[in-house]
């Protein structure tokens, strides 16, 4: 997906568009407007606020509140994997990219629900040298808890975590390594709300904050150089949909940005 610039480069996508999670498409008018593939009628039975099933796709139109620059992003789920006993699903897969999915504004590998709560995670992997282009190594992140879907409104998780990313090149004096550390925390501001999303109503909308502090530094550089970012989600889940809205806004060295995004269509098996 189309992200804010320096909301990306959180996200590991400055490491050459690694971690991406959408097939981003020029905005087309034959696309806005163009109402859920379903219906919105046949929905998924067990209350599930990201539903997880091959075949499951998501078509959002963003826009970046600084430049209003306006994109169509798809995200899919595409496969399922067994990681240490657990079923994870995955997301996109676009040539010479990771295997990634997203769910609340978040770029992950893969995605999984245990006791009504959603789980991403981020694989460690290796990218060698090609020609004059650096090798890339992530370390990946383990569980990392993006809803709870069953608490009540004030309800809140955090999560604190860490990875790194390496660039290395024979033709480089040394290893460039780039530490990242999140904390952030989630609040549920409402539940069973109704919601109007390009002229649909939801139904059984929950409402959650995600507020986000990111550093990232690189050995030998002072203080003063390491880079950190304040980010701020709202996301609206509705029920047995998925995100149907997500206003993202971040603040770091550089000023701020702000990205819009709302739900066009889905598919939901």
């Amino acid at each position: 997906m189309k992200k804010i610039t320096f909301l990306a480069v959180m996200l590991v996508a400055f490491s050459g568009g690694i971690l991406t999670s959408c097939e981003t498409e020029s905005a087309d008018a034959s696309l806005i407007g163009n109402n859920n593939t379903n219906g919105g009628g046949n929905t998924v039975s067990g209350g599930d606020y990201y539903p997880l099933a091959i075949g499951n796709r998501w078509v959002s139109e963003s826009i970046n509140q600084n430049t209003g620059e306006i994109s169509i992003d798809t995200s899919k789920i595409v496969d399922t994997q067994m990681d240490n006993g657990k079923l994870y699903y995955l997301g996109n897969k676009k040539e010479g990219e990771e295997v990634v999915a997203e769910i609340g504004n978040r770029s992950v590998d893969k995605v999984r629900k245990e006791n009504n709560i959603y789980y991403g995670k981020m694989d460690a992997f290796d990218r060698p040298p090609s020609g004059i282009s650096f090798g890339t190594r992530f370390s990946g992140t383990g569980d990392i808890v993006i809803l709870k879907q069953d608490l009540p409104v004030t309800g809140t998780w955090h999560n604190d975590y860490s990875y790194t990313l390496t660039n290395y090149h024979p033709m480089l004096p040394q290893d460039q390594v780039i530490t990242t550390t999140v904390s952030e925390t989630h609040t549920i501001l409402q539940r069973d709300q109704i919601l109007t999303v390009k002229g649909h109503t939801y139904q059984n909308v929950i409402k959650v904050k995600m507020e986000q502090v990111s550093r990232m530094s690189m050995p030998g550089l002072p203080e003063t150089e390491n880079f950190t970012a304040t980010i701020t989600v709202y996301n609206w889940y509705a029920r047995n949909i998925g995100v149907i809205k997500s206003e993202v806004t971040m603040s770091g060295e550089s000023g701020s940005e702000s990205l819009h995004s709302e739900l066009l269509s889905y598919i939901v098996n």
